[in-house]
């Protein structure tokens, strides 16, 4: 009786873990279509910006925003600049 008990905790516990897992893969599904949603916003916006101000060249725009403010637009290089940052700070 007892083993049956242990078995069922046991398949219980794995199921808990399986669905707490499932659960944050969908929670982190949807905050990559808002990461996504927003780049792609921020880009429409600088095209408009480009198109408004008449600016030439919106390479070099970019390149010196992410210059002087020491950020990237794009979300997964700051990412990456980030994780870095935090490693050497270690």
């Amino acid at each position: 009786m007892q083993a049956l008990l242990g078995e069922y905790l046991f398949y219980l516990l794995i199921y808990n873990i399986l669905r707490r897992i499932n659960k944050l893969e969908n929670q982190n599904s949807k905050l990559n279509r808002i990461i996504d949603t927003f780049y792609n916003n921020m880009h429409k916006f600088i095209d408009w910006i480009y198109k408004k101000f008449s600016v030439a060249d919106d390479y070099n725009l970019i390149r010196d925003f992410e210059k002087e403010n020491h950020i990237f637009l794009d979300p997964l290089e700051q990412i990456k600049k980030e994780d870095k940052e935090w490693e050497l700070e270690r």
